[in-house]
Formats: C-alpha cells, structure tokens, sequence
C-alpha cells in the first residue's frame, strides 16, 4: 500500500486555499489538486505534511499549524488529509517546481478543473466545528467498501 498525505492551506477566514495545478501523473495534468506527496519510508504522516508543503511552496511551517481531519483509504492507498489556516503562509506560497502553486478562491472551485473530491475536501477543510471537538473523517474506497455493501444487501 502506498501512503500519501494532502494538504489544504487556507486564509484565516477560509475565503481561500492553496492549490497546485498538476502535471504528473496523467490522470492528474491540469487539475487543480492539494499540495501533497508520497510519505516516505520511516515517515509519520505530519512530517510528511510539512516536508512536501515546503518543497512545493517554499513555505516552512510546523507540526502544530497542520491538523489531520480526514483519511482516504483503499486496498491500494491511503491519503492523510491536513489542513491549516495561515494568511502569511498562504499569501507567500509559491511555484518552485515545474507545477503552478496559487492561493485560488473557495467560491471558485466549482467552476475550474480539480480532482473529483477536491471540492468536497476543501469544504471538509473549512468545517471548524465552531469550536467544538474536531472531526475526523474516514472515507473508504473501493473493493472492500464494495463487498461489505453486497453483503449487507
């Protein structure tokens, strides 16, 4: 299985995000996406999180600004979902690879080409619960969730 993690940097009043437009893999060229990458081996998800925000944005923040509010999980993959609310880190986020890096509008997002779920994560990013106990999210994909739902029928 191959381990991910994907990250949402947004201004304090949630009006924004940070997103990159990718290149690679085929399926993804030209989409709008999170900023994100492969966890390498022996990594926790959180380092993971501020290692691959600084290489695509040349932004340098903490453990402690990231939260984890959501897991995407198949029999392949899993993706560690983050966010963060910062206007000085979104506003100095910027293009350091050959992928485009912006801070884009929220409002927006349902009329530029993203990744199918970005939408939906993004306002799973914004949900701060008013101050409640924070959420966490677990999203199952594929052939097992398919199974369990056959059985269940």
């Amino acid at each position: 299985m191959t381990s991910y993690v994907l990250g949402f940097m947004l201004d304090e009043r949630g009006e924004q995000v940070v997103l990159i437009r990718k290149n690679k893999p085929t399926w993804q060229a030209g989409k709008w996406n999170g900023v994100g990458g492969k966890i390498e081996p022996g990594e926790v998800p959180i380092a993971a999180m501020v290692r691959e925000f600084a290489e695509e944005t040349s932004r340098f923040t903490s453990e402690s600004d990231w939260d984890c509010f959501c897991k995407l999980h198949s029999d392949d993959f899993e993706v560690f979902c983050f966010r963060a609310h910062s206007d000085a880190h979104l506003k100095g986020a910027m293009t350091v690879t050959d992928e485009t890096v912006c801070a884009l509008s929220v409002a927006i997002l349902d009329r530029v080409e993203t990744i199918s779920n970005i939408l939906w994560l993004v306002h799973m990013a914004l949900d701060k619960n008013d101050g409640a106990q924070p959420f966490f999210a677990t999203v199952e994909y594929g052939s097992k969730h398919d199974q369990l739902a056959r059985e269940a029928a």
